[in-house]
């Protein structure tokens, strides 16, 4: 993770769509800036030679500093991290379609290891028939990632939201599925069976929330407030608690029932996919986007999974503002780009090459 007031080389940027022929330089030269004041970049540009340079706005910094970098005499492109929009793409969002199977070789989407073995998959859900054998019709929630928790990733409490619809005709029974968050050592976080009646009014999907608190042995210690929880699958250290979060969906057998997907999220993502945030978001990116040296906005530094969604979404806000196909950048991290890569679905991809970094002698960047 890159600190403020720090300086790195910047990563080579990579340009995967078709849209890169208008560009006439592609590889990109230049630093991170963040927080870094009475930065010289007529040095950046005639002794270091670079076209380019990250920075970060809205943190509370001198506003005076932050437009002369916006507005900069050596006319170097930005790439701007502004408050807002990077705090908004940090949201968790995972979603779990009944009907995914793994993608070999690297996971490019969630699905559930386990399905009921007699379950009929389609493009949308998983059914299973009334009078087949009861049993679980989800669970083992893959792959091993993690629900980023507390700080700045929206709050200490995650949502879980199971979607389903039933069909009652020639029901057996009034008790369709018991919906389950558990940890994978049987330590139970939340549930809720379902009933037929709990469907009446309704002939399509209907969601079910499930609210749960991840155990205070996924905190972490070197930052207060904030932690990460997995997944079901590889566990943490066993004398934990709480090995992994699982979602699960056990059905009863006697109603026919269609399960479509099970999304975990944490309160900023409730809040964004519902559109709340919309027209903050396209209000910064006009405030920021026209400008004549800001080259893209840079909407999250290092994400976890859990983000990519929220980075698409984001990304398409800010895109639809200003009329280009992809106006969101965001470093990536050490590999796992496929995942990224899908989730996001960014149309250009910055890299961190710390394994490159070395100590280079160069000129003063800053005024003395």
């Amino acid at each position: 993770m890159k600190t403020l007031g720090t300086i790195l080389a910047l990563a080579v940027m990579w340009l995967p769509t078709s849209s890169t022929a208008q560009h006439t330089d592609t590889l990109w030269r230049g630093v991170y800036l963040f927080g870094q004041d009475h930065v010289n970049f007529d040095t950046l540009k005639h002794a270091l030679h670079m076209n380019v340079f990250q920075t970060s706005t809205g943190y509370g910094g001198s506003a005076e500093q932050e437009s002369l970098a916006l507005h900069n005499s050596a006319g170097l492109k930005v790439i701007h991290q502004r408050k807002l929009i990077s705090e908004k793409s940090a949201a968790q969002r995972m979603v779990y379609q009944a009907e995914e199977d793994v993608d070999w070789p690297e996971v490019k989407r969630n699905y559930f290891s386990y399905r009921h073995p007699e379950g009929e998959i389609d493009t949308m859900s998983l059914k299973l028939t009334r009078g087949l054998g009861a049993g679980y019709m989800v669970k083992t929630a893959t792959p091993d990632s993690w629900y980023w928790v507390g700080g700045g990733a929206g709050s200490d409490t995650l949502w879980a939201t199971y979607r389903l619809k039933v069909d009652t005709s020639n029901a057996t029974g009034d008790s369709v599925v018991h919906c389950i968050v558990t940890c994978t050592n049987g330590n139970e976080r939340a549930s809720q069976i379902l009933l037929k009646s709990d469907f009446i009014g309704t002939t399509g999907y209907k969601e079910f929330v499930l609210t749960f608190e991840p155990p205070s042995s996924s905190m972490n210690p070197f930052a207060p407030g904030t932690g990460h929880i997995l997944t079901g699958g590889i566990a943490q250290q066993p004398c934990l608690p709480c090995n992994n979060i699982d979602l699960q969906v056990y059905w009863y057998g006697q109603v026919t029932t269609y399960l479509d997907k099970v999304v975990v999220e944490d309160s900023i993502a409730q809040h964004l996919f519902a559109g709340e945030y919309d027209q903050a978001i396209k209000e910064t990116a006009a405030q920021f986007g026209n400008l004549d040296l800001h080259e893209k906005f840079y909407v999250v530094d290092e994400p976890e999974f859990g983000a990519n969604l929220a980075i698409n979404y984001v990304g398409n806000l800010i895109a639809d503002t200003l009329n280009e196909q992809r106006a969101g950048y965001v470093t990536a991290t050490y590999g796992r780009f496929a995942r990224y890569l899908t989730d996001a679905a960014p149309a250009k991809l910055m890299i961190d090459p710390y394994f490159i970094t070395s100590d280079v002698p160069h000129p003063s960047i800053v005024h003395h």
